[in-house]
């Protein structure tokens, strides 16, 4: 019986022994995960750090960009508004031009027009003191060949009652 008590104090020391090497290993298990753990958090935070620092720079870089566009997009805008009051300027400048042009040729159009006028009423009146004048003068003549006549008329009477 000793033997057998031998035995269960074996397997108890045994057990006791395979009880205590596990507790060993899973101190050391537990130690070594927590050093990948410490590991694996500081490398977290290393990538962390390194990814809000490239944040951060492209932010500053959108942000700069941003700037960029907009000071492009004024530059731009005054540009354009430049050129479109030297356009507007040429366009005013050329519709004053036309305007006085087209003010001339109306006076001058108005101008001749009058004179037009007052030449073909001037010539119209010479006409008709033309007229007037060939009339009077057909007139005069008639009355003057009536006059002639009749006095011949009236001297042949008178020469035929004479004789």
């Amino acid at each position: 019986n000793k033997l057998d008590k031998e035995e269960a104090y074996s397997r108890l020391n045994t057990a006791k022994i395979n009880q205590q090497w596990r507790f060993i290993l899973r101190k050391i298990k537990c130690k070594q995960m927590a050093m990948d753990i410490q590991n694996m958090l500081a490398s977290f935070n290393f990538l962390v750090e390194r990814k809000d620092r490239l944040v951060k720079t492209l932010v500053r870089a959108t942000d700069d960009s941003d700037e960029q566009h907009r000071r492009a997009f004024q530059a731009h805008t005054e540009n354009v508004s430049y050129f479109l009051n030297i356009g507007t300027q040429r366009l005013d400048k050329l519709q004053a031009e036309y305007e006085h042009q087209k003010n001339d040729l109306l006076e001058n159009w108005d101008k001749e027009e009058m004179e037009i006028i007052d030449y073909q009423d001037r010539a119209e009146f010479k006409l008709k003191l033309i007229m007037y004048i060939q009339d009077r003068d057909f007139q005069m003549l008639r009355k003057s060949i009536e006059t002639q006549r009749a006095t011949e008329k009236n001297d042949a009477r008178l020469e035929v009652r004479e004789k």
